[in-house]
């Protein structure tokens, strides 16, 4: 008996010497154990437990002095580790939230955790008076292309923005466009009715570039409303953020006819970023029209286009390597394109560009501390890693141009009868050989969100119901855009009039002569 309360007492010295050496080592690996695997959680649950454990069983055995003491002891080490790892373990670890939490709404996360960007869509001519209006194919893309982001692992918010038409008297959507998209998360806002009076493609075009104003994020990427993103694309945000970036704040994509997409881009936010975009626009409306604007041929500058000559050996190049040139020429070069081209690279002077028949490599351009534009590097296929596009549809392409597929004109899934088949995973229907592409991937996804969200859509033969067509046409014509010249012409001329000395002169006069003198 004599020799039990040292062989107690030694157990205990060991035991506060084990937890000892944890509670220092945990001080050690502390400043890396962010960066560790997410396995981590279920050794440091366990590890907890063990404490749990160790602290019930440590109920006296005896009346020893030595062996209570010692017991004690470890019961105070086992809350000293216990609070140690509390404090020192980063929340995302120690937590028991899963990695991935599915069919979770916005308001069950708790906290909220704010987006630094977004997914933006602009949607013109809105009639939510009419029985099926055109604008609902546009909602239907918008639910599917954020289904497709969330499923594929996006965080980001998805902000849409809605212009209700001049001629409709309401303000808002109605509820069957509204409930549907704030079921999954998406923001909506409203843009005001069109300044000119009328409805009009190429006025709807320009009021995509509102996104600037959404000064919330700091990047924004702007979605054309018949656009959809086959697989995530916040890899485009992540590369060009931090400081490991290898894109710019800025990135436009060629297509096979213009060097900037109007459709897919991505900018930085900001009010003054937006202000100077927008005094592009004035400028360009008032001063650069080209001399026989009305004849509805040579309304547009090609040689100034949106106030940038370009200087040899500076040119514009399409993503048909075939397609360039050094005047405002190409394919919409009058409209958001051009716009976009002149905004990014001679205005902000800082923007990733996307070309080649594949959209295999990305210039950086830059500026040299006098203002002149200067390419700063090539990029060769820097998006190979960062999608995985053939899990979703088939794409003949390399990566980057298959990420998102683009219905153009009257391939709008929406303007055509529904596809028969029912929803098959893709998994699947590559299992079983079905053939398929971007519009069977649109209808099976869209069979699933009337499901989940009870959207009331008749998929039968006979029983679908088509949009409305568009009643601003498909594309930014010339006759919009002269309407728009021709009224920035008249107020510019009323400015001037206005301030002119003679102007003034004449004012005084009929001041003086009112008085009599």
């Amino acid at each position: 008996m004599a020799e039990a309360a040292p062989r107690g007492s030694n157990k205990g010295r060991v035991i506060i010497l084990f937890c000892f050496l944890v509670v220092f080592s945990l001080v050690g690996f502390y400043g890396n154990i962010h960066k560790t695997s997410p396995s981590l959680k279920s050794l440091v649950s366990t590890f907890e437990s063990t404490i749990e454990t160790k602290k019930v069983n440590a109920s006296p055995p005896s009346h020893d002095s030595a062996v209570v003491a010692a017991q004690e002891s470890i019961t105070a080490v086992a809350d000293s580790v216990s609070s140690a790892l509390s404090s020192w373990i980063p929340s995302s670890l120690s937590s028991s939230t899963p990695d991935v939490v599915e069919n979770t709404t916005q308001s069950e996360k708790d906290p909220v955790t704010p987006s630094a960007y977004a997914y933006a869509f602009v949607i013109g001519g809105c009639k939510p008076e009419e029985k099926m209006p055109n604008h609902r194919g546009y909602v239907w893309n918008i639910l599917i292309s954020t289904k497709s982001l969330r499923d594929m692992g996006s965080t980001q918010d998805v902000v849409a923005l809605f212009q209700i038409s001049d001629t409709s008297p309401n303000s808002t959507l109605s509820d069957v466009d509204t409930r549907p998209l704030e079921a999954l998360g998406v923001k909506i806002q409203y843009i005001s009715k069109p300044e000119q009076g009328f409805d009009d493609f190429y006025g709807t075009q320009m009021r995509k570039f509102d996104i600037l104003n959404l000064t919330q994020y700091r990047r924004v990427m702007f979605l054309d409303g018949d656009l959809t993103p086959l697989v995530n694309m916040d890899y485009l945000f992540e590369l060009s953020d931090g400081p490991d970036a290898i894109l710019k704040e800025n990135v436009v994509v060629a297509d096979p006819n213009c060097p900037s997409h109007g459709g897919f881009f991505m900018l930085e936010t900001g009010a003054d970023r937006y202000r100077e975009l927008q005094d592009i626009i004035r400028v360009r409306e008032e001063n650069f029209a080209g001399e026989n604007m009305l004849d509805g041929k040579h309304m547009f500058d090609t040689v100034r286009g949106w106030g940038h000559p370009f200087e040899p050996p500076d040119e514009w190049r399409a993503g048909n390597p075939q397609k360039h040139g050094n005047k405002w020429d190409y394919m919409f070069a009058y409209a958001d394109p051009g716009l976009l081209h002149h905004y990014t690279k001679y205005s902000r002077k800082s923007v990733s560009m996307i070309y080649g028949p594949r959209g295999e490599k990305v210039e950086n351009w830059g500026s040299y501390e006098n203002g002149t534009v200067r390419l700063e590097n090539i990029l060769h296929r820097p998006f190979t890693n960062y999608s995985d596009i053939g899990k979703r549809v088939p794409c003949f392409q390399l990566k980057f141009y298959c990420d998102f597929n683009h219905f153009t004109s009257t391939s709008k899934p929406w303007l055509h009868d529904p596809d028969p088949r029912p929803h098959i995973p893709w998994d699947e229907q590559k299992r079983q050989g079905i053939k398929g592409g971007p519009s069977a991937f649109w209808w099976s996804t869209l069979r699933q969100l009337n499901d989940e969200l009870l959207l009331g859509l008749n998929f039968t033969a006979g029983g679908w119901e088509k949009p409305e067509k568009s009643h601003m046409g498909s594309w930014p014509v010339f006759a919009f855009m002269n309407k728009r010249v021709v009224r920035a012409k008249q107020r510019l001329a009323e400015r001037e009039k206005q301030a002119s000395p003679t102007s003034s002169r004449r004012r005084r006069l009929r001041q003086h002569h009112h008085r009599g003198v």
